[in-house]
Parts: C-alpha cells; sequence; structure tokens
C-alpha cells in the first residue's frame, strides 16, 4: 500500500483527479498528471504511467505548458523499455515517430 493521506492511499486519491477545463487553471491539470506520472514510475506502475503519459501528450500537442522536455525522454525510455515485450509490436515505428517530431531545439 502506499502512503496514507487522511486514511486513504495517494495512488487512490491521484487517480481520482479529473482535468481541470478551460474556465479553470489549466496548468495544474498539466501539473496533476505529471505528479501522477512520477509518482507511478516511482511505483514503477507502467500501466498507470502510460495513461499518464498518453493525457500528457494531448495536453501539450493543445498548447499547455508544462515540462514537455522531461517527459518526452521518459517517453523514450518507455519506447525501449517495451522493445522487450512480444506483444508490443509497434515500438519501432512509435519511436521513430517520435524521433521524426524532435526539433533541433529539443534534440539538444
Amino acid at each position: 500500500m502506499g502512503v496514507l493521506v487522511g486514511g486513504r492511499s495517494v495512488e487512490c486519491l491521484l487517480c481520482r483527479v479529473s482535468p481541470v477545463h478551460a474556465s479553470g487553471p489549466v496548468d495544474f491539470t498539466v501539473h496533476v498528471y505529471e505528479t501522477h506520472a512520477r509518482v507511478a514510475l516511482e511505483c514503477s506502475d507502467i500501466n498507470e504511467y502510460n495513461q499518464c503519459q498518453t493525457q500528457l501528450k494531448q495536453l501539450y500537442s493543445s498548447g499547455l505548458v508544462g515540462n514537455e522536455m522531461e517527459f518526452i525522454a521518459y517517453r523514450i525510455l518507455y519506447y525501449v523499455y517495451l522493445q522487450g515485450n512480444k506483444k508490443y509490436t509497434a515500438g519501432s515505428t512509435d519511436m521513430a515517430f517520435l524521433m521524426m517530431t524532435l526539433t533541433p531545439a529539443m534534440e539538444r
């Protein structure tokens, strides 16, 4: 079990956070997903991390600001990790597409 806050695990609390829509502080939504993804990585919860990463990709592509470079690096490592999974067949394609979308500034 994870860390308890008010008798409930932090993992449980984070899973119930829903996106804040345009009428609210949208950068907060990115912050919540980034934090949740980091916690998932620290807890070796790859499936939960991937769900956060998927949502973060959409949030970044819609123009919201966050730690996009950090999470691009995590995504690259995730694709490398998946190379060892026989059930995952799109790994090299996903990695190639991601690498093609990097700008020169991002590559630094």
